[in-house]
Parts: structure tokens; sequence; C-alpha cells
């Protein structure tokens, strides 16, 4: 999600401009608070795909949008979550994500954490936590690969210990998430049989 509810852009400098820019807000279906000179201050949080769209349309126009430097960190902390955790980064033993992402960043990691925290009401830690949560759903649903493979390629020790924060924190067992699996294969199965 784009958590950041503000977008600076500096080509919009006068009434014509803050018109377009409502119009084409409009046209793309993105409620917005409030217009200022340079400014859009949106109603809600737009996905990054929207953010791409809307990027794309208002540069056919004339204006180029500038998140500010927050939304900017908490893009990049989640861009990184999603390239480790993405299921084909190499780990090493004793892969620490802050150290690691402050050298990718540039930036001090404690700052940039405070900052993603400030902005989405959740730490990165927390974040890494539910978005490998999600991923192990996922591919327990979609893949046929081992609770060991997937495991592995979310960077825990072992099948155990994912096991373990997956109940802890959904309170259910990879064997439901295996189940849906095969509840939807017989579903698919049937209807293209047709019974």
């Amino acid at each position: 999600m784009w958590h950041n509810d503000k977008i600076v852009i500096k080509e919009m400098v006068d009434e014509s401009c803050l018109q377009a820019v409502k119009q084409l807000l409009a046209v793309l279906q993105i409620p917005v608070k409030q217009l200022y000179p340079g400014l859009v201050i949106l109603r809600s949080a737009l996905t990054a795909q929207e953010m791409q769209n809307l990027t794309a349309r208002l540069a056919a126009q004339g204006y180029h949008p500038e998140p500010d430097k927050t939304a900017q960190m908490v893009l990049a902390v989640k861009a990184l979550v999603a390239t480790v955790y993405g299921g084909t980064f190499p780990f090493t033993a004793g892969f620490l994500f802050g150290p690691w992402a402050q050298e990718q960043l540039g930036e001090d990691y404690p700052h940039a954490a405070r900052l993603f925290a400030a902005t989405t009401g959740m730490t990165p830690e927390n974040y890494i936590l539910h978005y490998r949560i999600e991923k192990i759903k996922e591919w327990l649903v979609y893949t046929d690969d081992s609770v060991a493979a997937i495991a592995a390629r979310l960077g825990f020790k072992h099948a155990v210990q994912l096991s373990a924060q997956l109940k802890a924190y959904t309170g259910l067992n990879t064997a439901y998430f295996r189940k849906i699996r095969h509840d939807k294969a017989l579903l698919r199965a049937r209807s293209s049989s047709g019974t």
C-alpha cells in the first residue's frame, strides 16, 4: 500500500493545473481530501499499482509526483522485505534483515524503522512476520512445496520454526492450509468432470 496520503506535484501551480489534476483523479476514481498548489492530500491509501498508474497518467500531462521522503522510505523497506521474503533470496547463516536493509538503503536502519512504524502503525519486524505468514499460507495452498522447502525459502531455520510461527499467528497449522489445497483440487476436478 501507498501509506502516505500526500503527493507532492511541483508543476501543479495554478488553478488550471489544480483542475486538470482533480479531473484526472476523478477519472481514476481516487478520492481526494484536499488539493493545494503543489500538493494532493488523498482520502485513502493507494496500492502500488494505483500509484504507478497515477504517476504514468500525470506524466503524460506533464506532471511529476514526488512522494515525500517518509513515504519513499516506507516503500523502500517494503520492497526490501519483498525481495528478501519473496522466495528466491539466498539466505546466509546468521542473516539479519536490519543490517542488510541498512546496507541496501544507505540509511540508518533504526531511523528507517521508526519512520516505518510511525507511518504504517507496525514495526518492520511485525510487517515481516505478517508478510512471511501470508507467503506461508499462499504457498501451502497454491504449491506442492514441502513445509521444509517453504521454510527455507522464507529464511526459517527449519520447518518446525515455520509451523510454530504459523500456529502462533493464525491459530491454524500447516495441515489446515494443505487441506484447503486438497479441497480446491477436488472442486476443480468435479467442475471439470461436470459433476
